[in-house]
């Protein structure tokens, strides 16, 4: 599944669904701001805290998506979280400090997850629910590829169902 990046936007995501047989390879990527408030490496008990927090939440398929009337088995669920836990510094309170003014991080997150379902092709809508989730998120850009065609739409959280072929 071929993820073509765009440009880096507070409040927005992506999402990239593939249907094949009765697998759902399900890609989402965002800003780490639009589910942490932040996009450095955590400093604090309490942005490692918020960071276990996504982590757990972001685990369960259902904060992703529901499948109408469709069981499925989550069989892979990868992330890119660790990479803004803090690993331990040599450098002093004030270089650290001085360090954040002379750059600003963009963090991008990868959530990666594979679904095992029965009768997948004869399923061809999701209500996606990170909208509910993640207040910060405004706008997903979904593609979708299946045995049956390709798409994109653009959702929103008045607009979150998606529906392929």
């Amino acid at each position: 599944m071929a993820n073509e990046h765009t440009a880096h936007v507070h409040g927005e995501a992506e999402l990239t669904l593939a249907v094949e047989s009765n697998k759902l390879l399900i890609n989402f990527l965002t800003p780490a701001d639009s589910l942490l408030g932040f996009e450095h490496k955590a400093e604090t008990a309490d942005q490692i805290k918020k960071i276990e927090d996504v982590r757990v939440k972001l685990s369960q398929i259902d904060t992703i998506l529901t499948l109408s009337k469709m069981e499925c088995e989550l069989s892979n669920n990868e992330n890119n979280l660790n990479t803004l836990l803090a690993k331990e510094s040599h450098l002093t309170l004030d270089e650290h400090k001085h360090e954040h003014h002379d750059h600003v991080e963009h963090t991008e997150l990868s959530f990666s997850y594979t679904l095992m379902c029965e009768k997948l092709s004869e399923v061809n809508t999701a209500t996606i629910n990170l909208f509910e989730q993640f207040e910060e998120i405004k706008k997903i850009r979904t593609l979708w590829i299946s045995e049956k065609g390709q798409g994109a739409v653009t959702l929103t959280p008045n607009n979150n169902r998606l529906k392929w072929k």
